[in-house]
């Protein structure tokens, strides 16, 4: 479906960032008929297993798979991703870099998987990277800001379908990398919402506005007194962004 066509609902995805498949069914029967796809990270997956992913897509819903695959040899890499399009996961996040992106392309084949590189963590800002000597004035990028162009041309070059990055990098990336790039922006906060350990975060609007095509949400879902009133506020700001 072209991007024009996706709607504010299916625009936005809760992250079930819980440990146990009956918090995480209470969430999704909460937003039943208004939240279409889900995020299963490292603390569900582990805990629950393969089989909450089958859970969840038994109902219809979409899931995006947000475990980093991380570099390994290939036959492993090939194994995982061959398991995720099997499954019928739509986006599966790597934070692999180009040998491994190669396998993991060739790998999902056909199918309708998507992989998705994170450009840099929203919980981390410049002077972590500083901290880590990913960047700096003896360094080929020198800013954070350079650093998010050059993860994101590299993997997109190597085999990515698209991209994980704050709101606030969006407009920026649209800039260097076009509009075909899959852009999905966890690390969203509405106004007035704690911004919890997030370093660099964007209102849903403002990352619609730039240019994201999915917004990742998960805390101030969970925690809100009315889940579902706080899911359709989300909703709404997305279309309104949308115009």
């Amino acid at each position: 479906m072209p991007r024009a066509l996706i709607s504010p609902q299916d625009r936005l995805i809760v992250a079930l960032d819980v440990t146990t498949r009956d918090e995480a069914l209470r969430l999704i029967e909460k937003l039943d008929g208004l939240v279409s796809f889900y995020k299963v990270g490292w603390a569900l997956f582990f805990a629950e297993g393969p089989a909450i992913i089958s859970e969840i897509m038994q109902r219809g819903l979409t899931v995006f798979l947000d475990l980093k695959i991380p570099d390994d040899i290939p036959d492993q890499i090939k194994r995982t991703i061959s398991y995720a399009s099997r499954a019928g996961v739509r986006f599966l996040t790597m934070s692999a870099m180009g040998p491994t992106l190669r396998v993991a392309k060739e790998a999902k084949g056909e199918s309708h998987l998507q992989l998705l590189s994170i450009t840099v963590l929203t919980s981390f800002n410049e002077q972590n990277l500083h901290e880590l000597g990913m960047i700096g004035p003896d360094k080929t990028q020198c800013t954070l800001a350079d650093f998010i162009v050059w993860k994101a041309k590299y993997s997109l070059a190597h085999g990515s379908d698209g991209l994980i990055c704050s709101g606030d990098s969006v407009a920026m990336l649209r800039e260097h990398v076009g509009e075909d790039p899959i852009i999905v922006c966890p690390g969203i906060r509405p106004q007035g919402i704690d911004h919890d350990e997030q370093k660099r975060v964007a209102t849903p609007t403002d990352a619609i506005k730039s240019g994201a095509d999915y917004l990742v949400v998960g805390r101030p879902i969970k925690n809100a007194h009315d889940p579902r009133a706080m899911a359709q506020f989300l909703c709404e700001n997305i279309a309104h962004a949308l115009g």
